[in-house]
């Protein structure tokens, strides 16, 4: 059931093929490929019994939707956001511990504060990694790609299983 090898033609401007992630189950909460073949190859890791051979499992499955994620980016207004709320959290700690009882106006400006805070929240914030991502693409892999795909990543995969190797 060897067929051709189907190739796609890819516009360079396919938001999928520049995606940070990809996975087979749109849902996933743990992205760890960074290639749609290492999604596909991990599904039929996953799928491929023992004893049945590699084509049977794709012919069995059918097409495989690979979906693309990219990391989510933390916008200017949310990390605004963050320094307005730390400095509304400090004036009214403040306030309370060391503030007028009777003076319904914060004795630390927040807005003041907020401005000095948001450098520093954009620094700290610009050193780490975003793990949250979104769904942003999907490409849908025949049969015959998938097939493609797998005996160039996985080739000892379509050596013949032992009952195929008896048979002979």
């Amino acid at each position: 059931m060897s067929g051709p090898v189907v190739t796609r033609e890819i516009v360079a401007s396919d938001p999928f093929d520049s995606c940070d992630y990809y996975d087979t189950d749109e849902s996933t909460d743990s992205l760890t490929h960074d290639r749609p073949n290492g999604a596909i190859e991990y599904h039929f890791d996953e799928l491929h019994e023992k004893g049945v051979s590699i084509l049977e499992c794709i012919a069995k499955r059918g097409p495989v939707t690979v979906y693309g994620f990219d990391r989510q980016v933390v916008s200017d207004e949310e990390i605004e956001s963050y320094a307005r709320r730390a400095a509304e959290t400090v004036a009214e700690a403040f306030d309370e511990e060391y503030g007028d009882p009777h003076d319904t106006v914060h004795a630390v400006n927040i807005h003041d504060l907020a401005d000095a805070l948001l450098p520093a929240i954009k620094e700290q914030i610009g050193k780490t990694t975003v793990y949250s991502c979104e769904r942003v693409a999907e490409r849908v892999y025949s049969p015959a790609e998938v097939e493609a795909v797998l005996r160039a990543e996985c080739p000892q995969w379509f050596e013949p299983v032992a009952s195929e190797a008896s048979r002979g």
